[in-house]
């Protein structure tokens, strides 16, 4: 596409989105359109995204000193970060623009003007996100999250949109409603290419090629939030690497639940992508790459209560029916690190 623009056909050939060519032509106008100018952008734009995670991490959890760095850590040594840093593909630069966004969206302290120009702030650049990959119009739950904390000027806005008056819940259904209009005419737009992804593969609906869809997307969940590179993936039995995913996936749900009254902007883009991405029919992990920090910050929230045994979970965790709940997901992930690991859990029980 980049190509075809510097031979004045403009970005023809693709229907993929033209962000990322546009962004190779501007590298080849200073020069820097060369392999090492592509790697160097690259590995620039990466360490722009992981400064500005880091930046997220503390701020969505400052009670946790420690946590920024390691969610900064799991993303860069994660084999999608090796793997697809230094390649000239468009996840890299959607990354950093996402962050950016996300960024913009947990900064909305401050005077009611700060807010509402953080908030427009995050237009473009939602758009540019767009324009570089489709997955982009996911920002766009962020958004409303951010519109909703800059109006009520309360971080935890859902949880008072929740348990306060109409005025709120007013706002919020206006929130929803042009996030949905949003999302529709982008979907509308890429509609001949996007949504006609589903019905051109035959039989997609059927029982067999939905339980083969989500025994593949289980794998591919299994591959990014327990590091397992594509060279290895073949080596791990099937029912091992289906069983992981499931387990990362109710590690991202727990982490939904347990923050749910502090449900913020980066949580909406990560429910979103991850949504998208479980029911989008192809399998390359590396669409996962953008959304791995965001994924690892909701399930980090799982942990603490999965261990029952702690006070800091039986106050966070109340019912009768919600402990016994806990306990059992603690018992499960206990199971699915022994299986992981390739040994048969320990019959003892602790004392």
């Amino acid at each position: 596409m980049a190509n075809n623009f510097l031979l004045g056909r403009g970005f023809e050939g693709s229907y993929m989105p033209s962000g990322y060519p546009a962004f190779v032509v501007i590298l080849d106008y200073i020069d820097m359109a060369t392999p090492f100018g592509l790697v160097f952008a690259n590995v620039l734009l990466f360490a722009v995204g992981l400064y500005l995670v880091y930046e997220i991490v503390r701020r969505v959890e400052p009670d946790v000193p420690g946590l920024p760095v390691a969610i900064v850590a799991v993303s860069l040594f994660s084999y999608l970060s090796v793997k697809y840093s230094a390649k000239p593909q468009s996840e890299i630069l959607f990354f950093a623009l996402s962050a950016l966004v996300l960024r913009l969206s947990v900064s909305l302290d401050g005077p009611g003007y700060r807010r509402f120009v953080m908030v427009a702030a995050m237009v473009p650049l939602i758009a540019l996100a767009i324009w570089v990959r489709s997955i982009g119009v996911m920002l766009l739950a962020a958004a409303a999250v951010a519109i909703l904390v800059a109006w009520t000027g309360r971080l935890d806005a859902l949880s008072s949109v929740a348990y306060g008056g109409g005025r709120s819940r007013f706002i919020a259904a206006a929130a929803l409603v042009c996030a949905v209009v949003a999302a529709f005419a982008v979907a509308k737009l890429g509609a001949p290419v996007y949504v006609g992804q589903f019905e051109a593969r035959d039989h997609f609906f059927e029982p067999s090629a939905l339980a083969g869809h989500a025994a593949a997307k289980a794998t591919i969940v299994f591959q990014v939030l327990f590091n397992v590179p594509g060279r290895l993936i073949d080596s791990v039995p099937s029912f091992l690497a289906v069983c992981g995913g499931g387990l990362g996936l109710v590690l991202v749900a727990l982490g939904f639940y347990v923050s749910r009254r502090r449900f913020n902007a980066v949580d909406a883009y990560a429910l979103a992508s991850v949504c998208l991405l479980l029911v989008w029919p192809y399998y390359q992990p590396r669409y996962w790459f953008p959304v791995l920090s965001a994924a690892i910050l909701v399930s980090r929230a799982a942990v603490p209560f999965l261990d029952i045994d702690s006070g800091r979970t039986r106050s966070a965790v109340g019912s009768p029916c919600e402990r016994r709940f806990a306990c059992l997901g603690r018992r499960v992930f206990y199971l699915g690190g022994h299986l992981l690991r390739g040994s048969p859990p320990s019959c003892s029980r602790r004392g």
